[in-house]
């Protein structure tokens, strides 16, 4: 398995994720893995390949991972704004924001 690993940029700090995307069927539904509170993408790597063909997206919430640890923007509006970014790099879903 062939994962991508990149980050996105969220106003004041980077988002990193993982993406299943080269192994992964188009046709099926992806899946975004937004993981818990001391969770991070790579812990989901054996979940991801399991996973396959369903293309599956991991990422790491700011201040956790290798994602950015900015000294604030903790807040559920500042880790939902992380999720959009991620979507919107990944093309999981075309939004207008």
């Amino acid at each position: 398995m062939a994962l991508i690993s990149k980050n996105t940029r969220n106003s004041d700090s980077t988002v990193h994720y993982l993406d299943s995307f080269y192994d992964s069927d188009k046709s099926l539904t992806p899946l975004l893995i937004c993981p818990g509170l001391s969770e991070v993408a790579e812990e989901y790597k054996d979940f991801i390949e399991y996973m396959l063909p369903r293309r599956c997206v991991a990422l790491s919430f700011r201040g956790r991972g290798m994602s950015d640890t900015p000294k604030n923007g903790y807040d559920l509006q500042h880790h939902i704004l992380d999720i959009v970014s991620v979507i919107k790099e990944t093309s999981l879903y075309k939004l207008n924001f």
